[in-house]
């Protein structure tokens, strides 16, 4: 069996240190007879950093789905912001031209606004951040079920149990848990708390 690339992957890796072993699992489905597709690289950059990584560190261009549409999918991202760049206006404006262009440094921006909010415990701007993030994650069709974003909806849960917003708590709680059990996580109904 190939495990080929993909910038758009259907199996995410788990490591069992136990056993010493690596195991890919299924994060959506696959048809019989499809390739079986690991992401060797970041999901989340440019077409154009993606595909200088593959070629430099693994000598072929990528020219799935993804790869092509990258332009659509980054002008969808920037055409839906308008209630984001109302709160983070200042730091947009300085850096207009990256933001505009680039998914990868929205991605930054939102993630350094949450580890922000997480440390000044403003859990409900937490929740926001890491939200905003999956949006962006979403819209950039990358898959529900990675790594990413069980840390992001690990996030989302633990921020919410903090603000007593328990309903938030519970669909984030299962939404990781479920994510833990297809990545093949090892322990699936642990959350940190």
């Amino acid at each position: 069996m190939a495990l080929n690339h993909s910038c758009i992957p259907n199996v995410a890796p788990s490591f069992d240190p136990r056993t010493r072993t690596l195991a890919f699992h299924a994060i959506v489905e696959i048809p019989q007879g499809y390739a079986v597709k690991y992401s060797y690289i970041d999901l989340l950059q440019t077409r154009k950093r993606r595909q200088s990584l593959l070629l430099k560190g693994f000598g072929f261009d990528c020219v799935c789905d993804r790869s092509r549409v990258l332009v659509q999918l980054v002008q969808l991202v920037n055409a839906n912001q308008s209630d984001v760049k109302q709160r983070v206006a200042s730091l947009k404006k300085q850096h207009e031209n990256v933001f505009k262009r680039s998914v990868e440094a929205q991605f930054a921006l939102f993630t350094a606004e949450m580890q922000l909010a997480r440390a000044q415990r403003d859990w409900v701007n937490v929740i926001e951040a890491a939200e905003m993030l999956l949006e962006i994650w979403t819209r950039c069709g990358l898959p529900d079920c990675y790594h990413t974003t069980e840390t992001l909806h690990l996030q989302i849960c633990l921020a919410a149990k903090q603000a007593g917003m328990l309903e938030k708590y519970e669909r984030s709680a299962q939404k990781v848990s479920t994510i833990r059990q297809i990545c093949g996580y090892s322990h699936p109904e642990n959350l940190v708390s």
